[in-house]
Parts: structure tokens; C-alpha cells; sequence
């Protein structure tokens, strides 16, 4: 027998005498302590654990990423096509107008007369996701790329030289990141759809980051992924709701990109907050991630400071709330140049009147759902929205991770449960407002599919371990199981009713199933592939569409139309343009919306009255009137506004009063009128449309009688509605009665326009008191010239009022006369003191101090990241040790643990 080399005369002990109780174990039956050809060494496998735990992670990551963009259609995301699809179709109009004209003159929001007699573009909307498609948009193509790219790569070299924590090497990877992305340019619809598309592929990936800043065990941040898609593609609530209230696939496709990239940010945030809270770092960070987050969309910011406020309350210390008093105000800080103006100024914006769902929950609070007389309310409201049938098994697990959390005291998951709960009683008690509750219901659905992922997680490591010979020890292969097959189930669930797997024969039976295989289940088609190739095959490949029977290019049509008015506006001059709304007709060109894109097709020749940013402008409101008096069935979008059927007669007046000089018509019944109307004439046609030149419609003129100024209900929505409101009327009361829309629908009173401020001279009148006639001195306006955010003209007489037909926004300063004043509808009206005189869309005091408190934020940043971390309470038992203490109490003596940090 070989021993080992020693004293010839030592005494042989027998083999396994020396080894410790936990290693005799280990012995092999014939005394052997040497490890088998398959057995590997503690460091072994350990590296081995770390390099699977790694490669399932990034499997969760990259096959939901994956699948996401093969519903996306990645074919069609890369095509030079002008992308379409409900709000889609007329958001392509925004980044390209801040491209060419805004950011030339060094802003980011300003003037552009394209839409509503002109509006303030980007001060009631995000900016930051338009300057995303800018940035990609702008560089160098083709060949000439290569200049930009060497550039790159000679900084990364350059960088990789230097020491790894030198401003050198930060300075250079800095550069190469700043020129990939300004220096290489992709056309500018395909940066429109990968930005468009970008909230949806990177969610996965940072709740992935989430999962990790948490600090929550493996397999938690991979199954956490692999909820997400649940998330992405549910469609609930039903009729459609679901469609439209963001985060989700087809609410992006519906327009609600914006939205979809702050909650990326919001999810990075919260992750960056909890990491915060247990470490005292990454205040910074949490900053620029919490203004990212508001200055993408505003919903997700009110989601985040929520969770924020839940996320002190379940990890309370005043370490923590030291962290949150220098992080919060700092991000506050860097979104204030969009803030501040925004919230200065929003008495100017228009409220379209969102409805409260469901209707029948009107104005009660949580407490009177559980009153039996409000059981049917209590009843819908669980069943179609905080429970519906569609997502019963996601609700089943995360009350799973809910109790599993409570007796473990994961903090995390009580957070995600507690945080779930606020959002489900916000959605209940949000007022009817300009928030439309159903906005909520994302994030109460995110984190139920989180907490759902972190249940099943615990139920796994509790089997991993039960299933292991030492508890210390859990069967690794369980847990790294256990996400591969939640990958495989979720894709299954989710891809079915997506028909994703019809290459592998998928098929739908005669009663509605899906099947593949041996699989089947019932559930509704989901839209979104459909969806995405209706809207990102694009514009130009809208050959046949919704209730097109005659199997015509589409495209063909609205293309000659864009052409037609090209040609009216180089024979008989650029103007607004009032277009008929024809539903029908309008979805074939890929969207109703898509006649809104006459100024992007024009270069800014041809102005549309109806725009996408319908809160943007006062005189949306007044547009929606004229629609419906110029449409044979209009949308009328905005509620409660006072809309009369076809009068061609009084909307050519409203045409004439906004200074809209063309009235397109597709129906045969508004062709007729307006063919037989003498202030119209008829300057082209092309296919159903037909184009009529409005008469006395001109931009600037003068006035006969000095405005009455209305003593009250001159601002915000009262100027429009007074004593109703854009929601629900009161019960007796006439819709939108305010000062503006009254004078508005009531030609008589025309002689003398009402105003909401002006000169100490002018009358004073109560609201819907007839003003008294003042007449004023004759003048003659002449050499009228416009442009962006400009207006000029030449007066015989000054002292004359003007009306300047251009909506009235307080930004508006002028040259050579007083003013300008805010008369009915939302116009202007300037008092000449030169013969000459030039409004101009400028800067404000509130745009000054915003800009100002920005760059204090930028400052406040920087010294944040040059502050040591803030001591935090100490590291707590986690919730694996929890685990292994409850799981095993039963057989040995455990002291309960504090609760998890």
C-alpha cells in the first residue's frame, strides 16, 4: 500500500481517521479521499455556479429582448419609411421641427405656427425623447461615416491607455461616446423608430438591473426579466383601454413612446434608490435618473416619487432621509428648465376632458366600495381592472411573494406589494382631471408581475434548498433551472396569442384556441404584431387598410394630395389649412391623424388647424367647434365643448376669425355646401379632396370697436368653460359657457371682442355681459409678413387695435405697439404706437429662472459626485439566511434574525 512520504517507523492511521465529521462524509466506500475524474474542487465549482448564474441571466435578458423586437419587426424598424399608426403618425412631425428649426436658435421649446394658429411646441410636451431621435438622426452617412467612426475607435484606444480611474481615460470614452452619436447619422424616420421602439427593448434589461441593485438572489433578477414580458404584452383592461394607457407594447405602438422610455428610467431609478438607501452611493446618479425620468413623461415621475415615498417607509432611518433631502431636490433642479415653465404657465394649456373609468366609479372613494350599496361598482372595478379574468394567475403569485415576504420580512417584496396597493387605491380615487386615472394602472400591473417573479423565486430557492444535503448548500441546479423553464412557460403564454410561433405551426382553431403542438389555450388575439407592421412598414406601403373597399394605393391618394397642396401654396401662397374630417377615409392613409403632417410635407407652407398636442394650444377647444361645424361627423375629441351638426355658414365665419385660408373637403355633402358658398372658391382637387380658398381671412387686421376686457373667469379652462367644466358638466348647467366659447359661438356679438386684459381705457364687462360699441379710428394694415415666431406689419394709423390672428401665449412680446392682449377666441390684439410693428415669440422670467435653477441642478450634480457615500445603517441578515433559518426551525435551534436591509 503507497502512504505518503514520512517517518518509515510512523503508525498508519486508517484512512478518513484524520478528516473532520463534514469530510469522512465525502470518503469514497474504499477509503479513498482523492476526488473522481468528475469531481471538481470547491473553487471550481464555484467559478463553474458563476459562470452559469451569469449565462442564465443574460439568456432571461437576451431571449425576452429578442422576442419583443421579432413582434417589433425588425425588418421594418431598419426601412426608410415614414412610420404611421394613431398618435404615431403625427409624433414624426415634432423631433423633426426641433431639429430645423428650435435647436438652430439654440432652444429647446419655442413658437411653430404648423398646428392651432400656432402653439408653444415643447413647452407642455417632453422634449427629451425628440432630442433621442435628433441625436441619432444627425452625422455623417454612407462613406463618410468612416471619418466619425475612426474617431471612435481612436478614442477608445487612446482611453484604454490611460489609468482606469483618470479624467484622461473618462475624458476620452466620454469623447468617443459623444461623437458615436452625433458624428454617425441614421435617415431620420429609422432614428424616429428605434427611438420610438427603445422604452420596450431596454425594460427587460433594467428591471434585469433592478433585480440586481436590490440585491436579490439568484434566480430572482432572471425571473424578474422573464416577468416583464407579461407586462409588455397585456392588453388589459378590455375595450381597449388597455391599448392606450402606456408602458405596454401596443400603447407605445398607439403613440405612447414617451412614456415607455421614462418607465425605463423610473425602473433604473428605483433601483439606483434602493442601492442608495442600503450603501449611502449613487446620489447622483439617482438624480439624473429621477429627472430623466420626469422630463420623458410625467405619469412615470408621479409612479416614481410614490415609490420613493413607500420605499422610506419600509426602509426607515434618518440616514435615509439624508440621502432623499440631497438626491430629490437635485433632480427637481435639473428638470426645472421644462418645469418650471411648464407648471408657471398651465393656466394656457387646453384640458381635453379624459373621463374617469369606469364611469360608474364617478366620485366615490375606496371606503364606499366596501358599502353593499356600491357592490356592482366594487365588482367592476375589481373584476376588469385591478383583477381581470387575462391576469388572474400573475394576481395569484404575487399575493404569493406578498405572504412570502411578510414571513420572511423581505423588504423588497413588502415595498413592491405595498407600492402595488397605493397605486391600485390611486387609481380608485385620482379625481376626473386632467390625469385620467387608467394612466395608473401600468405601474399596478408592473409591479404585480415583479412581485408574481419574486414568489415564484422564493417557492424555487425553498425547494433548492429542501432538496439540498445542507441547507447552506441549495441544489444549484434548481435554481438555475428554475428561470429557463419560466422563460420557456412565459414565452409559450405570452407568444400564443401573438401567433409568434406560426413558422413552428401554430394554429387557431375554430373556437378561438391557439395550438402548437400538444399545447393549446384560449385567450384574445393580441395586436401588436399586426400593430407594429401596420405602423412601421410605414406610410408609403398603406395599400389597403380599415374599410378601403376598393383595393387602391392608398398611399397614392394621400401622396397626390400632399402634392396638390404643395402646388396651392407655390400658385396662390402658404396658409393654414382646415381639412374635413372623413374617418374612413383618413384610416386608410394609415391614420385619421395623418393629414396633420401638411406642414412636414409642405416645409412649413401649409399650416393644419388640428395637431397632436392637443393640451398644447388654447385654441384647441375652438378648433374641435369648427370641426364639427365642417365635417359631416366629426371626431370631437374634446368633451363638453358646444358642438352643433354641418353649418357650412358659420364655420366659414370661425374659418375667417382664425385666419385659415384653405378648407379641404372629401365628403359629397360638404363638397356640395361648399361649392355653393360665396366666401369660398374652389383653387384644386385632387381625387375626393377638393380645395377651397377662404376670402377675407387674412392674418392681421384691423379693428372696429375698442375689446371689453371680462373681469373674471379670464384664465385657465374658465376663459373656455366658466361655470361647466371639461369633464362633466354640472347637472342643469350648458356645456363650456366661459367667456370665450360663448362669444365664440355667437356671431352677434362679434362687433366687440372680449379680452382677458388690456388697457385702463378699454370697457370692463362681466362674462357674458354685451359690451358696449366703442368705436376707434379707421387704419389700414399692410406689408404683412410672417415666419416661425414672428409676425410684422405696417399700420396708416396708430392707436388702432389689431387683431393679430395668431394664438395667444404670454411668450409673445412686441415692437411698436402695446400688448399684445389675449382676446376671443385665443388671439392677440396689439395697440400700434409706430406704423411699424413685429411681434416675436420670446423669453419669459419664468423661462429665465428655470434655465437657472437647470444649471444650479448641473452644479449640485457634480458636487455629488465628488461627496463621499453617506454612512447608512449596518448590513442586516439577508433573505437566503432567513430562508435556510425558516425552512430548518423545526430540526435545530434558530434565533430569529432582524429583518432584511
Amino acid at each position: 500500500m503507497e502512504t505518503l512520504p514520512g517517518r518509515l517507523d510512523e503508525p498508519q492511521e486508517p484512512a478518513g481517521a484524520r478528516l473532520s465529521e463534514d469530510d469522512r462524509a465525502l470518503v469514497a466506500d474504499d477509503g479513498r479521499t482523492e476526488p473522481r475524474w468528475w469531481e471538481l474542487d470547491e473553487r471550481s465549482v464555484s467559478l463553474l455556479q458563476t459562470i452559469l448564474r451569469w449565462s442564465v441571466d443574460g439568456l432571461a435578458v437576451v431571449a425576452v429582448t429578442v422576442f419583443v423586437l421579432l413582434q417589433l419587426g425588425p425588418r421594418n424598424l431598419l426601412r426608410d419609411t415614414i412610420p404611421t399608426g394613431g398618435d404615431m403618425g403625427a409624433h414624426v412631425w415634432g423631433p423633426a421641427y426641433l431639429r430645423d428649426h428650435l435647436l438652430p436658435h439654440l432652444r429647446l421649446s419655442g413658437w411653430a405656427p404648423d398646428w392651432y394658429d400656432g402653439f408653444p411646441a415643447y413647452h407642455f410636451y417632453m422634449v427629451v425623447p425628440a432630442l433621442f431621435i435628433v441625436a441619432l438622426n444627425v452625422g455623417l452617412r454612407g462613406w463618410a461615416a468612416l471619418l466619425p467612426m475612426a474617431a471612435v475607435i481612436a478614442a477608445l484606444v487612446l482611453g484604454r491607455r490611460q489609468p482606469v480611474r483618470s479624467w484622461r481615460r473618462r475624458s476620452l470614452y466620454t469623447a468617443a461616446a459623444v461623437i458615436a452619436l452625433l458624428g454617425i447619422g441614421v435617415p431620420y424616420a429609422v432614428a424616429f423608430k428605434l427611438i420610438s421602439v427603445a422604452g420596450l427593448l431596454t425594460l427587460p434589461l433594467a428591471v434585469y438591473v433592478f433585480g440586481r441593485m436590490l440585491k436579490l438572489p439568484f434566480p430572482t433578477p432572471a425571473l424578474l426579466t422573464v416577468a416583464t414580458l407579461v407586462f409588455l404584452f397585456n392588453t388589459q383592461p378590455p375595450n381597449n383601454t388597455g391599448n392606450i394607457i402606456g408602458g405596454n407594447v401596443t400603447s407605445t405602438l398607439a403613440g405612447e413612446f414617451s412614456f415607455s422610455i421614462s418607465l425605463t428610467f423610473a425602473v433604473l431609478y428605483l433601483g439606483v434608490l434602493i442601492a442608495g438607501l442600503r450603501t449611502g452611493r449613487y446620489r447622483w446618479q439617482g438624480a439624473v435618473l429621477l429627472a430623466l425620468t420626469g422630463l420623458c413623461h410625467v405619469i412615470p415621475l408621479i409612479f416614481a416619487l410614490i415609490a420613493t415615498v413607500t420605499a422610506l417607509a419600509v426602509w426607515p432611518a434618518r440616514a435615509r432621509l439624508r440621502w432623499l433631502a440631497t438626491t430629490l431636490p437635485v433632480g427637481g433642479l435639473l428638470t426645472a428648465f421644462w418645469f418650471v415653465p411648464f407648471v408657471g404657465q398651465r393656466a394656457y394649456s387646453n384640458d381635453m376632458g379624459w373621463e374617469k373609468i369606469p364611469a360608474s366609479l364617478g366620485h366615490l372613494h375606496v371606503w364606499d366600495l366596501f358599502s353593499g350599496d356600491h357592490k356592482a361598482v366594487r365588482d367592476e372595478v375589481i373584476k376588469q381592472f385591478l383583477a381581470p379574468k387575462s391576469l388572474w394567475w400573475v394576481l395569484a403569485f404575487a399575493i404569493v411573494g406578498f405572504v412570502i415576504s411578510v414571513v420572511l420580512r423581505i423588504r423588497a417584496g413588502l415595498w413592491l406589494g405595498i407600492t402595488a396597493l397605493v397605486m391600485a387605491v390611486a387609481f380608485i380615487e385620482a379625481p376626473e382631471g386632467r390625469l385620467w386615472n387608467a394612466r395608473l394602472l401600468p405601474f399596478y400591473y408592473l409591479l404585480l408581475c415583479l412581485l408574481a417573479a419574486l414568489g415564484v423565486a422564493e417557492l424555487v430557492r425553498a425547494i433548492a434548498l429542501l432538496c439540498a444535503r445542507q441547507p447552506e448548500r441549495p441544489v444549484f441546479a434548481v435554481n438555475a433551472l428554475a428561470p429557463v423553464l419560466a422563460l420557456g412557460v412565459t414565452l409559450l403564454v405570452v407568444g400564443l396569442p401573438l401567433m409568434a410561433f406560426d413558422h413552428l405551426g401554430e394554429t387557431r382553431t375554430a373556437d378561438g384556441s391557439f395550438a402548437l403542438g400538444p399545447f393549446s389555450m384560449s385567450a384574445d388575439a393580441n395586436p401588436a404584431p399586426s400593430w407594429a407592421q401596420w405602423n412601421y412598414s410605414g406610410l408609403e406601403n398603406q395599400s389597403t387598410g380599415p374599410g378601403d373597399q376598393t383595393g387602391g394605393k392608398n398611399y397614392v391618394e394621400f401622396h397626390d394630395l400632399i402634392a396638390t397642396m404643395q402646388q396651392v401654396g407655390s400658385d396662390r401662397g402658404c396658409g393654414r389649412a382646415m381639412w374635413e374630417y372623413d374617418g374612413p377615409r383618413l384610416e386608410r392613409y394609415g391614420t385619421p391623424m395623418a393629414p396633420m403632417m401638411l406642414s412636414y410635407f409642405t416645409d412649413g407652407c401649409i399650416g393644419s388647424m388640428e395637431g397632436l398636442y392637443f393640451e398644447a394650444s388654447g385654441t384647441t377647444p375652438f378648433h374641435f367647434v369648427n370641426q364639427a361645424e365642417l365635417s359631416t361627423k366629426c371626431s370631437c375629441a374634446q368633451r363638453n365643448l358646444p358642438y352643433s351638426g354641418f353649418d357650412i355658414n358659420l364655420g366659414v365665419k370661425h374659418l375667417q376669425l382664425l385666419g385659415v385660408r384653405y378648407y379641404l373637403t372629401a365628403t359629397q355633402q360638404a363638397t356640395t355646401a361648399a361649392a355653393n358658398h360665396p366666401d369660398l372658391t374652389e383653387v384644386a382637387s385632387s381625387g375626393a379632396w377638393h380645395v377651397y380658398e377662404v376670402r377675407n381671412s387674412a392674418l392681421v387686421e384691423p379693428l372696429a370697436n375698442e375689446p371689453a376686457v371680462v373681469t373674471s373667469e379670464n384664465t385657465g379652462a374658465d376663459w373656455v368653460y366658466g361655470q361647466s367644466n371639461p369633464h362633466t358638466a354640472p347637472v342643469g348647467h350648458p356645456k363650456a359657457d366661459g367667456p370665450a366659447m360663448s362669444w365664440y359661438t355667437d356671431p352677434s356679438q362679434w362687433n366687440v371682442f372680449v379680452a382677458a386684459d388690456g388697457p385702463a381705457s378699454w370697457p370692463r364687462v362681466a362674462p357674458r355681459e354685451q359690451a358696449p360699441v366703442r368705436p376707434v379710428a379707421a387704419t389700414t394694415v399692410s406689408a404683412i409678413t410672417s415666419g416661425d415666431d414672428s409676425v410684422s406689419f405696417d399700420v396708416s394709423q396708430v392707436g388702432t387695435p389689431v387683431l393679430v390672428k395668431v394664438s395667444y401665449f404670454p411668450n409673445w412680446q412686441v415692437d411698436g405697439a402695446d400688448g399684445p392682449y389675449r382676446v376671443a377666441p385665443n388671439l392677440m390684439v396689439v395697440v400700434p404706437t409706430s406704423t411699424h410693428v413685429r411681434l416675436h415669440y420670446g423669453t419669459t422670467n419664468i423661462d429665465r429662472l428655470g434655465w437657472l435653477l437647470t444649471l444650479a441642478g448641473v452644479a449640485l450634480v457634480v458636487l455629488l459626485a465628488r461627496r463621499p457615500s453617506l454612512a447608512m445603517p449596518g448590513a442586516e441578515t439577508t433573505s437566503s439566511e432567513r430562508l435556510v433559518g425558516f425552512l430548518t426551525a423545526p430540526t435545530r435551534q434558530h434565533v430569529e434574525p432582524p429583518p432584511d436591509g
